[in-house]
């Protein structure tokens, strides 16, 4: 017996809450709440149990994220966690900034990759646990 289309769409619902942004989602903190604001996050499960073992890599995100707003206004930016198969010590969060002029928007980055808050407010250690890219 074939299950009811609505019994598929129950099963799905929650998969897909999690790629919708943080109001729907049980069990939120503070920090998450502010960052839904500015991103999308994606797979928030795998995202705050990294953030959980970095103590300040929610503080430097938050830090760059106004810094993110002025050079990219109006961009979608998307936070996502990635994991390396091969090292844990290689994961890292991803925040992907989704423009449409990529020479220009290269451009705009480099220039947000040399700012002070960027390069040297936090150890080397915090900020190589962050990768701002385009996508």
């Amino acid at each position: 017996m074939k299950p009811f289309i609505s019994q598929r769409i129950d099963m799905q619902i929650p998969q897909e809450n999690s790629y919708t942004g943080l109001t729907n989602m049980p069990d939120n903190d503070d920090n998450f709440n502010k960052l839904s604001n500015d991103y999308t996050i994606t797979d928030i499960d795998k995202v705050k149990n990294f953030t959980e073992g970095h103590d300040e890599l929610l503080d430097f995100i938050h830090e760059i994220t106004p810094l993110l707003n002025d050079y990219f206004p109006n961009y979608q930016k998307i936070i996502e966690f990635c994991e390396d198969p091969e090292s844990r010590k290689l994961d890292f969060i991803l925040i992907s900034i989704k423009g449409s002029k990529f020479n220009e928007d290269y451009e705009t980055l480099t220039k947000f990759k040399n700012e002070p808050i960027y390069k040297s407010k936090f150890s080397k250690n915090i900020n190589g646990l962050v990768c701002v890219e385009l996508w």
